[in-house]
């Protein structure tokens, strides 16, 4: 049966997705479509709903299943098998009649399309994300270790920091990940261990050499790497999800002045509030942003939530504190009846000006850095060159050769280099 009850589940996501590019279809189509696309749409919630009718059914009959004493299990003779050239599911007797002849009328339904010349593209599964081998592993041999670990309350702080961070991982997957990634790291922190007890490195050739010392004393000294792997895996792990948290913080306040000028243009117009994120959500200009409203919209057709409970929602679990905040200032405008076009226009103009002062305290600090490269990467090596050349006609001697100190001079310069360029790429607004 659990073969059985995963081809269901399996059609009715199909089934779901099928609804959603109807529902994508019928906003753009002609009336006459329209009408087409909701018979389609109909056709395919019973179908859904047939088969979630057959999962409980399913369910009585897996041989894990223990019910009450009292409950009245249905057998398997009220289930059938229906067969099509596309699908095999599995449901009532009594719902196969109507279960053909809806998807009957859905088959219509694209067909009488297709020939309109209406294009059809039903996403696919392979547009969602499935479990990455590395996770999916993680999960199957410490998935119950981090249930119990999330039961009794630990990593509270890491699952709000995931949820901010928006990487589309599963709070458990992600501590199962966590722990088998630490036991990785602490095996081979052990091949690491091992290797150096026997063999050790240099500089110059042999680069590998065997240990000539005490192995017991060496191995003692050396037990120290495994552990030391295993902890910072364990801790690079743990601390991942905050910069991506940071990255989307980021990236989102950029984008967040414009979008607030764009809602305010629509609200001007008197459309409904929530089409208004709709409408962000749907727009290829703010792809960081688009994900926090698209989490609006989901609290609302998913968990039938109003505009007013998902903006309060939202604004706990987004990474952008700016964000959050515009949330609960919408969130309260909505409730004291205030208006948007005016709540917008006003939030635009905070974040343009903080979005220019940031702007003008990065060209400060870019003014402060050029001066103290000026001074360090051109200046003085210069200085300090013309230094050594007339301590040399003197004849001083510094007890180096003039091609290491050349060497060495030109290594100081390009690790200040490399060490100024970082800074100023930390330091500069993303583009």
């Amino acid at each position: 049966m659990i073969d059985e009850l995963r081809t269901n589940i399996a059609q009715a996501l199909s089934l779901l997705r099928t609804i959603q590019s109807y529902l994508r279809l019928r906003e753009q189509g002609d009336k006459a479509q329209q009408r087409l696309l909701e018979q389609g749409i109909e056709a395919s919630r019973l179908q859904l709903q047939l088969l979630i009718k057959s999962i409980p059914t399913l369910l009585a009959e897996l041989p894990t299943a223990q019910p009450l004493p009292s409950a009245k299990v249905a057998s398997s003779s009220t289930l059938q098998t229906v067969e099509t050239a596309t699908q095999a599911v599995v449901l009532k007797k009594e719902n196969t009649a109507e279960y053909l002849q809806t998807l009957q009328v859905n088959e219509d339904t694209l067909n009488r399309l297709k020939n309109a010349g209406q294009p059809i593209v039903l996403p696919s599964a392979s547009n969602y994300e499935r479990s990455r081998g590395y996770l999916k592993i993680s999960q199957q041999l410490f998935g119950n270790m981090s249930r119990s670990l999330i039961q009794k309350g630990y990593y509270r702080i890491l699952a709000l920091t995931l949820r901010k961070s928006n990487m589309g991982i599963l709070f458990e997957n992600y501590i199962s990940l966590l722990l088998f990634s630490t036991v990785l790291a602490f095996c081979g922190g052990i091949v690491l261990y091992l290797f150096f007890i026997f063999m050790s490195l240099s500089l110059s050739p042999p680069f590998i050499t065997a240990v000539t010392e005490n192995i017991g004393g060496r191995a003692l000294v050396l037990s120290w790497i495994p552990f030391l792997t295993a902890l910072l895996t364990y801790l690079a792990v743990i601390y991942y999800p905050g910069t991506e948290q940071g990255g989307a913080t980021t990236q989102i306040e950029r984008e967040l002045p414009f979008a607030v000028i764009h809602m305010s243009a629509i609200s001007g117009s008197g459309i409904e509030p929530s089409n208004i994120f709709k409408i962000i959500a749907e727009s290829k200009e703010y792809p960081y942003l688009s994900k926090e409203m698209r989490k609006i919209i989901n609290q609302m057709n998913v968990y039938g939530y109003d505009l007013v409970a998902s903006l309060n929602v939202v604004s706990q679990n987004t990474p952008s504190q700016k964000l959050a905040d515009l949330f609960a200032g919408l969130s309260a405008t909505i409730t004291s009846g205030g208006g948007l076009s005016t709540f917008f226009a006003k939030r635009a103009e905070t974040l343009l000006l903080d979005y220019r002062l940031e702007r003008e305290k990065f060209t400060k600090t870019a003014e402060t850095f050029m001066d103290l490269y000026i001074t360090l990467v051109i200046a003085a090596p210069m200085i300090l060159l013309l230094v050594i050349i007339m301590l040399q006609l003197s004849n001083f001697s510094f007890g180096v050769g003039p091609g290491l100190l050349t060497f060495l001079i030109i290594g100081v310069i390009a690790l200040l280099n490399v060490v100024f360029l970082s800074l100023l790429q930390l330091k500069q607004p993303v583009n």
